[in-house]
């Protein structure tokens, strides 16, 4: 009995360090993304709307919808 006990309390450890991990890192790349300024070049047949843009010093993403008018 005190072997599954040890086996059990081992379990949740490890269980508990995997969750706690992933939120850490969770954590730690959402704090690595800056918002970026963006400008955003004006033509008539295209209408652009950026809603987010963050960046970090090795990739980024922009959240929003291009569309064009012309048809």
């Amino acid at each position: 009995m005190d072997r599954m006990k040890t086996f059990g309390i081992y379990v949740l450890c490890i269980i508990l360090f995997f969750v706690f991990s992933n939120i850490m890192i969770d954590i730690a790349i959402k704090a690595m993304y800056n918002p970026i300024d963006i400008s955003i070049e004006r033509r008539n047949d295209l209408i652009l709307n950026v809603n987010e843009a963050k960046a970090t010093y090795v990739n980024g993403y922009v959240g929003g919808y291009v569309r064009n008018i012309r048809i």
